[in-house]
């Protein structure tokens, strides 16, 4: 599909964000609105430089004509780091949160967490500081609310030692869970990453992660949350 068809729109040319866009997300808002957010940096990764002392950022547009026209791009989040793979959701009082991750390089090689930011009047403006929601762990899913007042995140990690799919929960948004490993340590489950949830009608949460390695795969699992952890069931 060439960017001239008219199937297509651009929303972003790169003046105020860097010339390499992606992890596009979208979510449609109570009002109708489409609000679309996504990585800009010069790179896949983009660690702070001189060019870009802060790192990769955050940007969004948004539209009221169902994709006809889109708003001036405007940074949605720029943290000191690389700050990435960004995520949207509106929760059912309105809230928008947007989940991402961030990078930052250390003597140890390069760390990551896990990280939400709040608009709470429909994407107008955003908090200036993001709240660590896992520590050490990547997110490349937005935050599903799957009953008011009960969030899940799926969630993962990777390294030389460890590399699984997890998720953590909330129940307002502000204060989330420590991961529940979905993958980890177990020789039925393999390791996986890029981690999304859905609940399902039953009242089950399904659960989809990436699985690397020789030959790669997408896994699914179903699991129940109780206040004791969660009953895990591959697929």
């Amino acid at each position: 599909m060439s960017a001239g068809s008219p199937y297509s729109r651009r929303i972003s040319r790169g003046e105020f964000a860097g010339s390499y866009q992606a992890f596009l997300d979208a979510c449609r808002l109570k009002n109708g609105d489409i609000l679309c957010v996504f990585y800009a940096g010069y790179g896949h990764v983009s660690l702070p430089n001189r060019e870009y002392p802060r790192g990769g950022r955050i940007c969004f547009v948004i539209s009221s004509d169902e994709r006809r026209t889109w708003s001036q791009l405007q940074v949605l989040y720029d943290g000191p780091d690389d700050d990435r793979d960004p995520d949207i959701a509106q929760l059912h009082d309105g809230t928008l949160i947007c989940s991402f991750f961030t990078y930052r390089a250390t003597d140890r090689g390069v760390e990551f967490d896990t990280k939400v930011v709040f608009s709470r009047d429909g994407g107008r403006s955003w908090g200036r500081r993001a709240l660590m929601v896992a520590k050490g762990y990547a997110v490349s899913a937005p935050v599903r609310e799957i009953a008011p007042g009960r969030c899940l995140l799926g969630v993962y990690t990777e390294g030389s030692e460890r590399t699984f799919a997890a998720v953590t929960g909330s129940g307002d948004g502000l204060h989330w869970s420590e991961p529940i490993p979905l993958s980890a340590g177990c020789p039925t489950l393999p390791d996986g990453s890029e981690t999304d949830i859905i609940r399902l009608k039953d009242g089950s949460v399904l659960a989809v992660y990436y699985e690397e390695g020789d030959g790669s795969a997408i896994r699914a699992m179903r699991f129940r949350v109780h206040k004791n952890g969660i009953q895990k069931r591959r697929w």
